[in-house]
């Protein structure tokens, strides 16, 4: 076990919560009409949240994700999102980010006045050690490693100015500097391979909360930082419960062990009847989609793609080039790269995924209906996954979680190589300026709109829900779901 170097001696002894209680049923929560009178903030609570087993408490050494939003509460990042999934500067540390009319190198300016939760001033020299830990030293697994990929080199100005260099001009960089800066003077010399070295597992940072204590594979134990650069949050502790299937969160959060759950909005009714709130909806980046495989010389026509999308119209089917008998639309007529042969389609989904599981059952019928043919297959993931690689299918009805709204990378893993895609896609990635990657944005889904290389269904967002005690401005992103949490407060 870990614990602080100078814990406070006043500190009450830290518990936590016992999962072997029977958690009472809140009352249901009232309708939004039912207005209530503000509640003020008040200092003081304990917040429980949930973490999976920890490898490491070093940010820049950790490999996953889930893990990444807790350490959120020790460290922050160079950039954060605001409400619309735009890349800003961290106004808790960051003054500016100004890049040069080339595109090809940027400046990130420091905010006065700023520390460590240890008292020591955060410099340039900190951001550049975090950027030199993430190209040289960090695991390839990594989460935050391949953000770091297109710098080739930064110096500092002082201890307010860090300069940074690119490979390429890439506006695209401010989505990317959404990593967490590391003290160089508490982190130097420490081992990069050893995940659990002393230091590694006792993280001094710069966030609204420090850390107390780890209690290995159980729990660990954070205080309010009174160095916090955006000032001392109202609650006092936080304990995060280690799940070693941090899937059973679901369950800890249904019986009051948690007061901090992200899942899909679907799961709102079952949550409000438990007296749970819907606190935020977060980005709307889980986009369900259905894919052509591409190496089908079929499917090399947007008319085709597009009678798919339109099934069951019939008619769709018509004007892309099929004629219908007796047995429905079977035959091909229009291009003779073509046989002449019936239209039979083979669709696949991943059984745990039940969205796509619905719909591609929906899609099933739909071309049934319009007279195709077509072979459904509801697969394991693992044989989903390799009926993907050998692609060995003609329709793969799927979700995939986008890290920014527009990147639709992901089609390439089904065969899609468009030279014209592919070009507005280097502008997004080349882009020197937020109007040109604006405009490279809309440029792209009108393409995609228009030529049809993959089947946009829908976009849904996880939620953020809380238990009734937790208030309180909750201004969170799928990126990071305790952002602001220096203004949440708890009336037990």
């Amino acid at each position: 076990m870990l614990t602080a170097c100078n814990p406070a001696s006043n500190l009450p002894p830290l518990h936590p919560p016992d999962f072997t209680a029977e958690m009472p049923t809140a009352p249901p929560a009232t309708d939004a009409e039912d207005v209530e009178a503000p509640i003020t903030p008040q200092f003081g609570g304990h917040l429980n949240i949930a973490m999976p087993m920890p490898q490491t408490l070093n940010p820049l050494l950790n490999s996953d994700p889930a893990l990444a939003q807790v350490l959120r509460l020790i460290f922050e990042p160079i950039v954060i999102f605001d409400d619309e999934n735009l890349p800003m500067p961290n106004p808790a540390i960051i003054e500016s980010i100004v890049f040069a009319p080339s595109g090809q190198s940027l400046t990130i300016a420091l905010r006065d006045g700023i520390f460590w939760e240890d008292g020591t001033p955060i410099t340039s020299s900190d951001i550049a050690f975090s950027i030199n830990v993430l190209r040289h030293n960090a695991p390839a697994t990594a989460v935050y490693r391949p953000n770091v990929a297109h710098i080739t080199s930064t110096n500092t100005t002082g201890d307010k100015m860090l300069h940074i260099n690119l490979a390429a001009p890439m506006w695209q960089m401010m989505y990317l500097l959404d990593f967490p800066i590391i003290p160089a003077h508490y982190y130097t010399g420490v081992s990069t391979t050893n995940l659990t070295a002393a230091r590694n597992m006792h993280p001094v940072g710069n966030g609204a909360f420090r850390f107390y204590e780890y209690v290995l594979a159980n729990r660990l134990e954070l205080m309010a930082n009174d160095n916090a650069p955006l000032g001392r949050p109202y609650i006092d502790r936080i304990t995060a419960i280690v799940l070693r299937d941090i899937n059973d969160a679901d369950h800890a959060f249904s019986q009051g062990l948690i007061d901090v759950f992200v899942a899909d909005h679907s799961n709102w009714g079952r949550y409000r009847s438990l007296g749970r709130n819907l606190a935020a909806n977060l980005s709307l980046q889980n986009l369900d989609f259905i894919a052509f495989n591409h190496n089908r010389t079929i499917f090399a026509e947007p008319l085709i793609r597009q009678a798919i999308a339109n099934a069951p119209d019939v008619e769709a089917f018509v004007q892309a080039g099929f004629a219908r008998d007796a047995q429905g639309i079977l035959h091909r007529q229009l291009s003779p790269a073509l046989p002449s042969v019936p239209l039979a389609l083979t669709i696949i989904a991943n059984e745990e995924n039940v969205q796509a599981t619905a719909n591609a059952q929906s899609l099933y019928r739909n071309l049934v209906n319009a007279g195709v043919a077509v072979t459904l297959h509801i697969l394991p993931a693992e044989f989903f996954a390799i009926r993907l690689a050998q692609f060995d299918f003609d329709l793969a009805v799927g979700t995939v979680t986008l890290d920014n709204p527009s990147n639709y990378d992901f089609i390439r893993s089904f065969g899609y190589s468009a030279s014209e895609f592919g070009a507005i896609q280097f502008r997004m990635r080349s882009a020197v300026s937020y109007s040109e990657f604006a405009q490279t944005i809309a440029d792209l889904r009108q393409y995609v709109e228009e030529n049809l290389p993959f089947i946009e269904l829908n976009r849904r967002g996880d939620v953020l829900f809380t238990t009734s005690r937790l208030h309180g401005d909750f201004s969170t992103t799928i990126n990071d779901i305790f952002r602001n949490i220096e203004n949440w407060f708890l009336v037990d």
